[in-house]
């Protein structure tokens, strides 16, 4: 994936103006093309900018794009790695969300009479 070449470590965060960002994006657009590559310090980030690019990226690549992004900064769950909101979207992920669905609606009512008292 083409992109604008970075400065060592802090890659290209010193070439964007967070004000104008936009600006900065519709300017590699035009360099780079409707796909390319950024670098804010070793974080890749890869933009889309064209409709025909998110289309595929998200209906006809979706199952590419579905997983989470790997942020390291994250709260880490008391249940370790079994949380469903920060995990790639895997049958494991489907079932325990299924299983919380379902703890929900059989518990729904108690909880809101809990949290209403």
């Amino acid at each position: 994936i083409p992109g604008p070449k970075g400065i060592p470590i802090v890659g290209n965060a010193l070439q964007v103006d967070l004000e104008n960002i936009h600006k900065d994006l519709l300017k590699w657009a035009k360099e780079y093309g409707a796909i390319f590559k950024l670098n804010f310090a070793g974080e890749l980030i890869v933009v889309l900018n064209s409709f025909d690019a998110i289309y595929e990226a998200l209906v006809i690549k979706s199952g590419d794009f579905a997983g989470r992004a790997n942020d390291t900064f994250r709260v880490k769950t008391l249940v370790q790695d079994d949380d469903v909101l920060f995990q790639d979207y895997t049958e494991k992920v489907k079932y325990m969300k299924k299983l919380m669905l379902q703890g929900l609606k059989m518990y729904g009512e108690v909880c809101s009479n809990i949290v209403k008292i």
